[in-house]
């Protein structure tokens, strides 16, 4: 359906990915993994038809459609939800309204007329193709789809412009999946998502129709929708046939195999060289020595790939808040007539771990925007305890950082006592080393955005940690750093993930 060969990418003099040959056929079911910055969504991109490859080809059966859903930064205008959808099926509501005229002309023109015969002609081999593509059952498809990504049927005749980023790009994933193009490309399709949203998910993509390839850093949500791992790693891709569980058992095996083969090797190279050595002068044996050069010569040699690296840090442990962090008495919320909770009473106390949970649009991001004062309550008080320094990473934190700062200047801003080697020290310590500290943070992938924007946060110690999806674009291995972290920090989390 569609192959690449021996396809490479890379950005400036950074290499991405170079030797790919990958054939991707009807019902693949695909994930795609890696750490943050190893090129996923660039090739994503590049299948979707948006980037070009620097090397190699790629070449597709006629015909197949694709379609892209990034992982943030669409935004719609202009019409409903519901007609934003609708506008998917622009050709079968075209056949619609010719039926309604067709319909129209027949009842006005005589039944034994030619003209009538034509007309009535036109409207049967229409109808028929309105039918074969299921054209009546449109309304109810955009309906349920809408309802299944969380869109209460109220909200369907609201104006996309009202709707937050996240809701946004809910509405562009709904488009998506109503058109079924052949290839369906999903960047991180979860992160916008309550569970429910991504339950339902799960279950319409284990009916999918065609093939869809899909980068997530949810291990579960792999688990359940892919049969196939496709991992970019040291630079090159590497397939796994399972999902995901079964992808980190075939790849720890990979390893092991590798690591006793390089053994065996070495141990082979040792003897021969030994001999080689040995009795290089002897000329009763010098058949035997050449023999062994030239095994030496045509052996190849096995590499062992560098570990892959993961981050390392931990919060800094923080002197300790008064017993009450927070407490909120009567609190209520709204946006204009929009009520988003009322009467919320509540206490949080030093070395609470709480977890905000709710569908979305509940509340939650608004309930802890309010606790780290970035919002106003409508009614009601928040008192903030005694010695408490809070510090709060939101949704889309990447947005407070300034795009055309290059990482060590802005860090460098931010903490003007520290020497360069101390900066430099910590951004390794986040992955980002060598030249990779000169970046701009605006070319920086999703994943590196929120790595560097955690980073910031431990510049400033904090007593009190609020955080709104800290985990959203991390890699796997990223997230069980930030877990181990959290967990062995002893000041007071409220966590909305």
């Amino acid at each position: 359906m569609i192959q690449l060969s021996g396809a490479g990418k890379r950005y400036a003099h950074k290499l991405l990915f170079e030797n790919v040959d990958w054939m991707i056929t009807a019902q693949d079911r695909i994930g795609l993994v890696g750490a943050n910055g190893t090129g996923k969504s660039t090739l994503l991109k590049v299948l979707a038809g948006l980037e070009t490859l620097d090397y190699g080809s790629l070449s597709s059966t006629r015909g197949i459609s694709a379609g892209y859903l990034p992982q943030d930064g669409l935004s719609l205008s202009g019409r409903s939800v519901f007609a934003e959808c609708m506008a998917v099926f622009a050709g079968l509501r075209a056949l619609e309204q010719e039926m309604e005229e067709l319909t129209r002309r027949m009842a006005e023109l005589d039944h034994t007329s030619s003209e009538y015969s034509q007309v009535a002609d036109r409207f049967h081999r229409i109808e028929h193709e309105f039918q074969t593509r299921d054209g009546y059952a449109i309304d109810a498809k955009v309906g349920a789809v809408l309802t299944g990504l969380g869109f209460q049927k109220e909200d369907w005749a609201r104006n996309t412009e009202e709707f937050s980023g996240g809701w946004q790009m809910r509405i562009a994933l709904a488009k998506l999946l109503l058109q079924q193009p052949n290839l369906l490309l999903l960047d991180e399709p979860t992160n916008h998502l309550d569970l429910e949203a991504r339950n339902w998910l799960e279950d319409y993509l284990e009916n999918y129709p065609y093939a869809f390839v899909l980068i997530s850093h949810d291990r579960y949500f792999l688990d359940v929708t892919v049969d196939k791992i496709v991992e970019i790693w040291n630079k090159r891709i590497h397939f796994y046939s399972g999902n995901y569980d079964k992808y980190t058992a075939q790849k720890t095996q990979r390893r092991e195999q590798l690591e006793a083969a390089y053994r065996n090797q070495r141990e082979r190279i040792e003897q021969l060289e030994m001999f080689i050595n040995r009795f290089r002068y002897q000329a009763t044996k010098a058949k035997q020595v050449q023999s062994r050069i030239k095994e030496l010569e045509k052996m190849e040699r096995i590499e062992i790939p560098p570990e892959e690296r993961t981050i390392h840090f931990s919060f800094s442990q923080p002197k300790a808040s008064g017993r009450i962090v927070a407490e909120f008495t009567g609190l209520a919320k709204s946006y204009g007539s929009k009520e988003v909770f009322q009467d919320v009473n509540f206490i949080v106390e030093r070395g609470d771990r709480i977890a905000l949970v709710g569908v979305n649009g509940a509340g939650k991001s608004t309930l802890i925007k309010l606790l780290a004062g970035r919002e106003t309550p409508t009614s009601g008080e928040l008192r903030v305890g005694h010695n408490v320094q809070p510090d709060y990473f939101a949704q889309d934190q990447y947005k407070e950082l300034n795009p055309d700062a290059r990482i060590l200047d802005d860090l460098g801003e931010l903490s003007p006592r520290s020497t360069q080697t101390e900066l430099r020290s910590l951004l390794g310590c986040f992955l980002f080393s060598e030249d990779d500290v000169f970046k701009k943070i605006g070319v920086l992938s999703g994943g590196e955005r929120n790595r560097y924007a955690l980073l910031r946060m431990l510049l400033h110690p904090a007593n009190f940690l609020m955080l709104d999806e800290p985990t959203n674009h991390l890699d796997l291995r990223a997230k069980d750093v930030l877990l181990t972290a959290l967990s062995e920090y002893t000041g007071t989390v409220v966590f909305v993930s």
